[in-house]
């Protein structure tokens, strides 16, 4: 597995990661917006679901009481199964 990485990490990379056959991780906070999140996750959806040799990725959520965004990211995390 591939450690998300703040910053770093982009959709590109996760998606490279698992073409390469490494799961690909993406902290959830470098999208900066949820929408931007939905956006990114449905790059990756569209990027990875016709390629069956393809790892599955993951998206690193902070789950924390202080994280305001944790329930709309988490909601829209678990729709790209």
């Amino acid at each position: 597995m591939a450690g998300p990485m703040f910053i770093a990490s982009t959709v590109e990379l996760l998606i490279a990661q698992c073409r390469s056959g490494i799961v690909g991780a993406l902290p959830a906070l470098n999208p900066r917006s949820p929408a931007l999140l939905r956006e990114a996750l449905g790059q990756i959806t569209r990027a990875l679901t016709s390629d069956v040799e393809a790892a599955p990725f993951a998206i690193n959520i902070v789950a924390h009481r202080t994280n305001d965004r944790l329930a709309r990211f988490a909601a829209r995390t678990a729709r790209c199964r």
